[in-house]
């Protein structure tokens, strides 16, 4: 467009750059004016042996989840690369379609955590639980309306992009999949990574995924993929599984408000 040449994979993979790099410089930019945290440099070093026991003990679920799931979605679209260009081709299309609708409940996640946490923190244990329970309850608006503009945009975004008939037929399938999916996506994320989280409650977060997407989603995928030759939408709904399947598992453990407590000394 406007001129510029077709670079193709190189274009995409010089673009993701560059909006990496547009986005350090905003944030280097934005935090460097007043009221905003920035790096004391002359305490970065410095460490509080009984901080750094607390910060392990609540950021090393995290981080054990954040791996889970990064090589997770990683598998994912390796085994559906594996099923045929015209299935690679629907699932990248519907893959930037989640992407971009999931922004809503990311964005409302992080907000949960910080809104339960400052609560819990500063000791309104019953003040924090109530936000939790709206914010739980708002996760399945936030789903049901997700799913509602998932399928409102699957026929705009079929005859948007330039497929096969195969590929378009797969990428209307996945997107009818990926609106059922977006409810257990949107409750999981501001559940689990909100209230739970924000709560100290991280082992639940990395345990979820150890069990529902590498002991059931992952494995069936593989299964459906390399053994038994299941058709490819049989195969994405696999994909999208572990986080309709959790569901029950979540609202069970948020229901026994292990994740009402300060973490504060």
């Amino acid at each position: 467009m406007f001129g510029l040449p077709s670079m193709e994979s190189r274009g995409a993979a010089l673009a993701t750059t560059l909006s990496r790099v547009l986005e350090l410089v905003l944030c280097l930019v934005i935090s460097s004016r007043s009221g905003y945290i920035r790096p004391a440099w002359n305490r970065l070093f410095s460490i509080d042996r009984l901080l750094a026991r607390d910060f392990a003990r609540q950021s090393l679920p995290l981080l054990g989840g954040g791996l889970l799931w990064g090589v997770g979605f990683t598998s994912y679209t390796a085994i559906m690369g594996h099923m045929g260009a015209d299935a690679a081709a629907a699932n990248s299309v519907s893959a930037v379609i989640r992407d971009l609708i999931c922004c809503a409940c990311n964005g409302i996640g992080s907000a949960a955590g910080i809104m339960v946490g400052n609560e819990l923190g500063a000791g309104r244990l019953e003040r924090g639980k109530a936000y939790g329970i709206r914010l739980k309850n708002l996760s399945w608006l936030i789903g049901f309306g997700s799913t509602a503009l998932v399928l409102a945009l699957t026929p705009l975004v079929v005859r948007m992009v330039i497929l096969t008939e195969e590929a378009q037929s797969y990428l209307t399938g996945m997107m009818i999949i990926m609106g059922i999916y977006m409810i257990g996506r949107c409750v999981n994320t501001i559940t689990i990574n909100g209230v739970l989280d924000g709560g100290g409650d991280t082992l639940f977060d990395m345990y979820s995924l150890a069990v529902c997407m590498w002991g059931i989603a992952i494995p069936l995928a593989l299964l459906g993929a390399f053994v038994f030759h299941w058709h490819v939408l049989l195969v994405y709904a696999c994909t999208c599984l572990d986080e309709v399947g959790k569901i029950p598992w979540v609202m069970y453990r948020f229901r026994k408000y292990k994740w009402v407590q300060n973490l504060t000394r």
